[in-house]
């Protein structure tokens, strides 16, 4: 279970940091290009300062769109003092920065509402020209020069907007991705690992299953018994009543039963039937009980034949009869025939006395 969920928490992680990346660098990515504006101009003539082009980067793109699409549009540069002499006493916007990112901070400054048609003026150093819309890349001079921005100088002066190139960085991008993907993959990995292992636990499982089914069944066919071994069990018990045989196998009690009635029906086992309950004497040594004594019951009822029929052997000669042994504990000793020639000789004894010399005065 843990497994499970902290692989889950790996793939949502890995997710996550994925998205995150990717937004980073598609939705949350910063423009390349900063672009402002202003609204459109009520006086002649609108004026740049120097240093407003620029202020993000070096290259930048002035556009230029008067209200009329039929009026001419004019970009003179010139420096600030030879701007403000042309421009008298007459009203004019002068673009002095940003106010922010997207709109230029403007400075209105009320006069004439005329002034004279700037075009063709010797006080120019360059100038640029067009019809209702302008639009050119410039390079920013790092001089003191003014941009002036004006139609025919009767009509309102066209809106001025400004636009830079700038590079944009996304350092998370990369590590997002790399950690995303680190995380992903180790999620599946140990997603794949408890498929493994849950795989092989049910694999073990039905295996323990089908080895107890198998000693289960062995177990039940040893332990029944067929309907023939029935009928045999109770034939053997004389004419008892067995019960009656179905396809089930008997169970344990009805074959106690079974035996049970073989033993008190059967006539050889009775008190005074021909199997033996116990050994007997014969000669010197012991017959032992018969434990099965139904192993033994085709010699116990060997018929003895008659005498007229029984094979003659002739007479031995008579033997000596040897000496029975003395009985030593639970075993008898067999007779020898001539005791004389078992009999060690005892060495000669020799008294004390005689070593002494007494025996010998004694006997003189």
């Amino acid at each position: 279970m843990i497994r499970r969920i902290l692989a889950a928490v790996l793939v949502v992680l890995g997710l996550v940091a994925i998205g995150l990346g990717v937004a980073s660098a598609t939705v949350w990515r910063s423009s390349d290009t900063v672009t402002a504006g202003m609204p459109d101009p009520t006086a002649p003539v609108v004026v740049v300062e120097p240093g407003v082009l620029g202020m993000v980067a070096e290259s930048v793109t002035v556009t230029a769109r008067a209200v009329d699409a039929d009026a001419p549009v004019l970009l003179a540069f010139a420096p600030t003092g030879d701007v403000e002499a042309w421009l008298g006493d007459a009203a004019h916007h002068r673009v002095t920065g940003m106010s922010s990112w997207t709109d230029l901070r403007i400075e209105d400054v009320a006069g004439e509402e005329t002034v004279p048609n700037p075009a063709g003026a010797d006080l120019w150093r360059s100038e640029i020209t067009g019809t209702g819309e302008l639009v050119e890349e410039l390079t920013a001079d790092s001089a003191d020069v003014a941009l002036l921005a004006a139609t025919d100088g009767t009509a309102p002066a066209p809106a001025i907007t400004l636009e830079w190139s700038v590079p944009v960085d996304n350092p998370y991008f990369v590590p997002l991705l790399v950690a995303g993907g680190i995380l992903l993959l180790a999620g599946l990995g140990l997603i794949a690992y408890d498929v493994l292992v849950r795989r092989e636990v049910r694999a073990r499982e039905r295996a323990r299953e089908a080895r107890r089914e198998a000693d289960s069944t062995a177990t039940a066919q040893m332990q029944a018994l067929p309907a023939q071994d029935a009928a045999t069990v109770a034939a053997a018990a004389g004419g008892a009543t067995a019960p009656a045989l179905t396809d089930t196998a008997l169970t344990r009690r009805q074959l106690r039963e079974l035996e049970r009635r073989r033993r008190q029906e059967d006539p050889r086992q009775a008190a005074d039937g021909p199997v033996a309950r116990s050994g007997g004497m014969a000669g010197a040594g012991i017959v032992p009980a018969v434990l099965d004594p139904e192993r033994h019951r085709a010699l116990r009822y060997v018929e003895e034949p008659p005498e007229e029929e029984r094979p003659v052997v002739p007479a031995a000669e008579e033997e000596t009869g040897a000496d029975a042994g003395p009985a030593r504990g639970s075993a008898i000793v067999p007779g020898v025939a001539d005791p004389d020639r078992h009999r060690t000789a005892e060495p000669e004894r020799t008294s004390w006395r005689a070593l002494w010399g007494f025996g010998e005065e004694e006997q003189r």
